[in-house]
C-alpha cells in the first residue's frame, strides 16, 4: 500500500516508515541503523524490503521503526 501527500500532480509517495522505491536509512527502536530499499511501506503493518550486503528481502513491523530517512 502506498501513502501519497499532495493533491495537485505529481502525487508524491510517502509513509513514516520509508521512501516506497528508494535507498532509506532506518533507526530501529532498539538503536539498530542500516540502509534498506524499501519495497512496502504500510504504517499500521509490515515494512519490506531488502537490506545489504546479501539483498535477500526482509520485513519487519512498522512499529519498530523509530526514524527513516530516504536517501
Amino acid at each position: 500500500m502506498n501513502y501519497y501527500y499532495g493533491n495537485i500532480p505529481p502525487r508524491v509517495p510517502y509513509t513514516p516508515v520509508g521512501c516506497v522505491g528508494k535507498w532509506t536509512l532506518i533507526e530501529m527502536n532498539n538503536g539498530a541503523v542500516f540502509p534498506m530499499l524499501i519495497s512496502i511501506a504500510d504504517p499500521a503493518g509490515m515494512t519490506v524490503g531488502q537490506i545489504p550486503p546479501s539483498m535477500s528481502t526482509t520485513s519487519f513491523p512498522s512499529s519498530s521503526i523509530k526514524n527513516s530517512v530516504c536517501l
